[in-house]
C-alpha cells in the first residue's frame, strides 16, 4: 500500500493467499495505460454462445461488464467465465494484454457481471466477454468489443492514482492511501509467509491505527533483515518497485480494516481472501 498527495500511499497487502500493496505517492515513473487505439469491432467467431451486453454504472474509477451465455458451457470445475479489457481495440482476443477469469460453482448459462475497479478517469476502455471450456483457457470463446469512457478524475475510492487504487483519504483531502490493483482484483493465493522460514519469532512493538504501516513494516525488516532468500511478507512489500513507484508497505491493521470497508463492502474490487497486516499480535505472527 502507498500514500498519496494529493499524497497517496502505497500499501502492501500480503496475506497467505493475496498481496496488496500501498504507497506513498513518491514514484519517479510513469504508467502509460492512456494510449486508445481506434475502435474495431469485428463479429465474435463464438457461434453466439456467449455475448457482450451492456457496460454500466461507469464511473471515474470502476464500471460493471455484464455478459451472458446463451448456451451452457461445461463449466464449474472445469470452465471459466471472464471479460478481456485494453485501451486499444482489438481484432484479435489473443491481443488483449488483461483478462479477469471466474469459476462458477455449477454448470452455468445466462446472465452475469463484473465491477472492474482501478480504472483511470478520462479513459476509453474496450471490453469483451469471454468463456472457457476448460481451466486452461482454451478453447475461447468471446463476445462482441463494447467501449466506454470513464468519468473525469475526481478522486473517488476505487480511482487508479499514482500506481494504485485509492480506498482512503484523509480529512484535509490533501493525503490518501492506495492500494496495489493486481492484488486486489486477483486472488492467485500461495502469498508469502509473515515472518518467513527461518526468521525467529519475535514479538515486535507495532501499531494497529491509520498511517502506522510504513513505521511498523520499516520495524518488521530491521529485524529480520533483507535477505531474499528468506521471503516474508514485510519484506516483499518494502522491496516492491511497481508502476513506478518504490514506497510500498505492509498495511496496519486499520489501515487494513479501511480498505475493506471502502473497496469490498461497497464493493469495489477488493477479492475476498486473508490478508497480512503490519500490525503483530504475537510472536512471528499478525
Amino acid at each position: 500500500m502507498k500514500k498519496v498527495l494529493f499524497l497517496l500511499q502505497h500499501t502492501v497487502l500480503l496475506t497467505g493467499a493475496m498481496i496488496l500493496f500501498l504507497s506513498c505517492g513518491k514514484g519517479s515513473g510513469n504508467l502509460d495505460n492512456m494510449n486508445n487505439g481506434g475502435h474495431i469491432d469485428p463479429p465474435p467467431t463464438n457461434n453466439g454462445e456467449v455475448e457482450t451486453t451492456a457496460v454500466s454504472g461507469v464511473t471515474s474509477g470502476h464500471a460493471t461488464i455484464e455478459g451472458e451465455l446463451t448456451k451452457e458451457l461445461p463449466l464449474g470445475a472445469n470452465g471459466e467465465i471472464g471479460f478481456a479489457w485494453d485501451t486499444k481495440s482489438h481484432t484479435n482476443i489473443a491481443d488483449y494484454p488483461n483478462k479477469f477469469y471466474s469459476q462458477p460453482s455449477a454448470p452455468f448459462n445466462g446472465k452475469f457481471k463484473f465491477i472492474r475497479a482501478g480504472l483511470v478517469g478520462g479513459t476509453t476502455y474496450y471490453v469483451r466477454a469471454i468463456a472457457s471450456k476448460t481451466v486452461t483457457g482454451d478453447p475461447l470463446i468471446y463476445g462482441k468489443e463494447l467501449s466506454f469512457t470513464t468519468k473525469a478524475p475526481s478522486m473517488e475510492y476505487g480511482e487508479f492514482v499514482q500506481g494504485g487504487i485509492l480506498f482512503y483519504v484523509d480529512k484535509t483531502g490533501k493525503h490518501g492511501l492506495v492500494a496495489d490493483l493486481d492484488a486486489l482484483v486477483y486472488n492467485f493465493g500461495g502469498g508469502p509467509k509473515w515472518k518467513g522460514d527461518g526468521n525467529a519469532g519475535v514479538l515486535f512493538t507495532t501499531s494497529k491505527a491509520m498511517g502506522t504501516g510504513n513505521g511498523n513494516t520499516t520495524t518488521i525488516v530491521s529485524t529480520y533483515g533483507t535477505n531474499q532468500a528468506i521471503g516474508y511478507a514485510a519484506l516483499y512489500s518494502y522491496s516492491l518497485d511497481k508502476n513506478g513507484y518504490s514506497d510500498w508497505y505492509l498495511p496496519s491493521i486499520d489501515e487494513l480494516s479501511q480498505m475493506k470497508k471502502n473497496l469490498y463492502d461497497n464493493p469495489l474490487g477488493l477479492a475476498p481472501g486473508h490478508f497480512w497486516s503490519s500490525t503483530a499480535t504475537e510472536a512471528g505472527y499478525a
